[in-house]
């Protein structure tokens, strides 16, 4: 053998192990892991991180009427450098440390950036462009305050919301939370699982954050704590 084809062939070698020894694993909850995304539409796509002890192709929801999903183009245990794919209109990149979603249009101008940080959020970048959506009503107003002088909140910005239901007779009715987002800019969010509350506090980046059940959700409501967002 030509000794350069030799020195060559152990480069090779070389570098595949490199590669393979600063491989990150994909983890959730601190559980291994695997992030599937797939076609959910011409413009847009479902993207699934769930433990490997989750058997199923996908989590039980009833927020989304049953249908079959074709297999995901973009499936990883481990990911150890950018993985990129189009899916559908969309074009999407995988990246590591943090795991991170960028989706960009047929243009390359972007969509949207999830970030899996590791305290278990999921990230999601936002402008100074109105965000619209999570289900109907709004905050609740301070006692004593009139709310018939009060504004009708579209502008979801600037705030973070608990996504607790409460029953409601004043300004804006019974609240009934969904996390579902609608960037002005041409984007949208819904998360079917598990159950978040919504972070839209900072001006860069908001934050889905998985709710933790405190034990009393079993609490029965009746006339007198109804109020209580329970």
């Amino acid at each position: 053998m030509h000794p350069r084809l030799l020195f060559l062939c152990s480069f090779l070698i070389i570098a595949a192990s490199i590669e393979l020894i600063h491989a990150q694993p994909i983890t959730t909850a601190g559980q291994p892991a695997q992030l599937d995304i797939r076609v959910a539409g011409e413009h847009s796509i479902r993207v699934t991180l769930k433990p490997l002890s989750l058997k199923e192709d996908l989590p039980f929801t009833p927020a989304l009427a049953e249908r079959k999903y074709p297999e995901p183009l973009i499936s990883l245990r481990d990911i150890t450098k950018p993985t990129k794919k189009k899916i559908g209109a969309l074009n999407v990149e995988v990246r590591p440390n943090p795991l991170t979603v960028i989706v960009t249009n047929s243009e390359n101008a972007a969509v949207q950036e999830l970030v899996f940080l590791p305290d278990g959020k999921l990230s999601f970048r936002i402008t100074d462009q109105p965000v619209l959506g999570l289900g109907e009503g709004g905050p609740k107003p301070a006692k004593d305050v009139n709310w018939r002088n009060l504004p009708i909140e579209f502008n979801r910005l600037g705030r973070l919301f608990k996504m607790q239901p409460r029953w409601q007779a004043d300004a804006y009715g019974s609240r009934n939370p969904v996390a579902m987002l609608i960037g002005t800019e041409g984007w949208g969010l819904f998360v079917v699982a598990p159950w978040v509350q919504v972070d839209l506090e900072k001006k860069e980046h908001g934050f889905f954050i998985p709710w933790q059940p405190t034990g009393e959700e079993s609490n029965q409501q009746n006339q007198k704590n109804q109020n209580l967002a329970q």
